[in-house]
Order: structure tokens, then C-alpha cells, then sequence
């Protein structure tokens, strides 16, 4: 009961979880003092977490292992209570902090009484803060991890779909496109054997088409696109196309060496985005991707004309142009000497080129 009313009245205010905790201890019933247990040091310890106070979550965790044994009954920190901690930890953004105490639960679990190990929201925190911390080694490091001892464990766990995603995510921040193509298709790869099995939403492939785009990777970027359109109709719920993953789409092309295959993919969501439930219209991110773009092959011409069509669509024309100046987009050479800034070399280059000039016969 304590416990409880520790977690609904003290909320984020750990001094005055605390200050009953202290008053619990100079209680008496039925002649003998009464004892903080378990719960009530971990209330104690959520309160720090909510406040976002390792250090303070991390003191009452350890004044648990001194003084919890001595007394009566018995106190010693539960799977709920390392999470506590572990979760302070995460909301802080500290990586280190929260693996040691991972690696503390691993060490000493197992030996108390009774036995403690890690369950799914243990893993979680962990990854998360690798996440936070872009840290996209270590949290894939311990992705790994978790799918080679998960399911040894006496309640065996299998990493969730959040977990994957965490992952990706921590390597698209630092633009890992090599890693998070090997995540996704271990996570695609998974063992039939593991219950349940995670399934790839819509995260799920908006960060791995960040973790593309931020390495100007078009052709890893059209793969992951290409698996969406074909694999995620029949997954359970559906998974298709939204703005946000287009966006990331034309960010890798136009982010790449060759950022012709923007106009190939603009088409792509002009045509076949209408045809989705629910459709998928630019924003005024697509149309910032499409000038620097057209600005990047110096077709000023067609950047102005993007940008007329992003106003008329109703945005405000210093965020479509990411704070440019609308001069800026007046061509600053003659228009015929940039008429023809064609590629001249390999197919897929005179491939992308011959999509761009179909994009040029039709209205934007």
C-alpha cells in the first residue's frame, strides 16, 4: 500500500518519496518496527527515474544492496527495480550508466533470492540510451546480444519490434547505412522459431531509409523502398508508403552524386501516392528536397518553378527554401547555358537524365 501511494502521490518529486519512506521506518505495528520492502525502495528509486536523477535513482539502489538484507523480512531489488534505475539512466541519455547496471543484473541476478534476470523492458531501456546517445554500435552490439542469449534465458525474451527500430534509428542519426542494412535484413531473417516474431512497420523502414538518405545512398534507399512496396501490403497490419519515407527517398537521391533520380521518384509519389489510403501529397519538406535538388544540377529555372507550386500549394515560401532568399532562385547565368546539364556517362546516369526530361514534359 505504501508502495502504491508513493508512485501515485510523489510522482516526480523524489524528495518527498523519500520523506515517507523515512516515515514508514519510524513506524510501529503490532509492537516492531516496520520495514521498507522491496516496492517501496523501488517507488522510491521510479520517482528519481520520472525526475530524470540517475545519480539519485543509482544512492537508494545501492543503500537497497547494504541495508536491504538486514532486514526483517529482507529486502533485495527485484527485475522492476533495476528497470527503475536503468530507466533514469535512459532518460538521461547515459549509455555507460545504463549498461553497467545491465551488466550488474547479469552478474548478481542470478545469485540472489530469489533469482532476478533481465525481461523485455530491461532490454529496452538499454537500447534506448544507446539510441539516445547515438551510439548505433552499441545498441546494435547489443541487439546481437539479446538474439543470441534471449532465448536461453529461464523466461526467454525476444526483441520486439520498438527494439529493432531503436536500433535502426541510432544508426540512421549517424548515418550508418551499411549497418542498418544489415539489421533489416536480420530482422526480415528472423528465426520462424522465435514468438512472437517482429513484424516491420512503418518506422521501421522510415529509419532505415533515413539511415540511407543521411549517406546519400540512393541505391540502398530504392531496395528498402522497393521491399516496402512489395512485402508490406501483406504484412499484419499493412505497412505502405507514407510522406515521411518519400521524403527520406528523395533526400538520398538528392543528397547522392547524381540527385537525378529525385524527379523519377517525385513522379513516383505524384502518381502512385494518390492511389494509397490514405494518399500521400508533398509538404513543404519534399518541395525543400526537390529545389536543393534542382539548385544542386543548377536548374535554377526549375527550382523557381518547384517553389512557385509549393506557395500556390499554400506554404510559406522561406520554409519551402529552408530560409532562402526567393532571389536566390533567379537564375545567375543565362537560362540557354543550362539548358542541357545532361549527364554524358554510364546507363543508369543517361537512364536518370532521360527521367528527368520526361519529368520536364509534365506539369509539376
Amino acid at each position: 500500500m505504501t508502495a502504491t501511494v508513493i508512485s501515485k502521490e510523489c510522482i516526480d518529486q523524489p524528495k518527498l518519496a523519500v520523506a515517507c519512506l523515512n516515515e514508514l521506518s519510524r513506524a510501529v505495528f503490532g509492537g516492531a518496527r516496520v520495514a521498507p520492502n522491496c516496492y517501496v525502495y523501488t517507488a522510491v528509486i521510479s520517482t528519481y527515474a520520472k525526475a530524470r536523477d540517475p545519480e539519485g535513482a543509482l544512492e537508494w539502489f545501492e543503500h537497497l544492496l547494504i541495508h536491504g538484507p538486514v532486514l526483517c523480512p529482507p529486502a533485495v531489488p527485484n527485475v522492476v527495480t533495476y528497470n527503475a534505475v536503468m530507466l533514469a539512466y535512459q532518460k538521461a541519455g547515459n549509455a555507460k550508466g545504463t549498461a553497467k547496471l545491465f551488466v550488474h543484473l547479469m552478474t548478481h541476478g542470478p545469485t540472489m533470492i530469489p533469482p532476478v534476470q533481465p525481461n523485455i523492458l530491461t532490454c529496452r531501456y538499454l537500447i534506448f540510451a544507446h539510441t539516445q546517445a547515438h551510439d548505433a554500435s552499441g545498441a546494435f552490439n547489443c541487439l546481437k546480444h539479446l538474439l543470441a542469449y534471449g532465448p536461453t534465458l529461464t523466461r526467454p525474451i525476444v526483441p520486439d519490434i520498438l527494439i529493432w527500430n531503436a536500433v535502426l534509428l541510432a544508426q540512421a542519426k549517424v548515418g550508418d547505412n551499411i549497418g542498418a542494412s544489415e539489421c533489416f535484413k536480420l530482422l526480415c531473417s528472423q528465426d520462424a522459431s522465435f514468438e512472437p516474431r517482429a513484424v516491420p512497420n512503418d518506422a521501421t523502414y522510415l529509419a532505415v531509409m533515413l539511415a540511407h538518405a543521411e549517406a546519400g545512398d540512393p541505391v540502398g534507399a530504392n531496395y528498402c523502398f522497393e521491399h516496402l512496396l512489395q512485402n508490406g501490403p501483406h504484412f499484419d497490419p499493412p505497412v505502405v508508403p507514407n510522406i515521411k519515407i518519400y521524403n527520406a527517398l528523395l533526400a538520398a537521391h538528392a543528397r547522392s552524386e547524381k540527385p537525378e533520380g529525385v524527379f523519377f521518384w517525385w513522379n513516383h509519389l505524384k502518381g502512385r501516392g494518390q492511389e494509397l489510403e490514405p494518399k500521400v501529397v508533398p509538404n513543404k519538406h519534399t518541395y525543400r528536397t526537390m529545389i536543393k535538388a534542382c539548385k544542386k544540377l543548377g536548374d535554377w529555372a526549375f527550382a523557381r518553378a518547384f517553389l512557385e507550386h509549393a506557395i500556390k500549394s499554400g506554404f510559406d515560401p522561406e520554409a519551402a527554401i529552408d530560409g532562402a532568399q526567393l532571389g536566390q532562385l533567379v537564375p545567375p547565368v543565362p537560362q540557354k547555358e543550362i539548358e542541357e546539364p545532361r549527364p554524358k556517362s554510364a546507363d543508369g546516369v543517361q537512364k536518370a537524365a532521360s527521367i528527368r526530361t520526361d519529368f520536364r514534359r509534365r506539369s509539376i
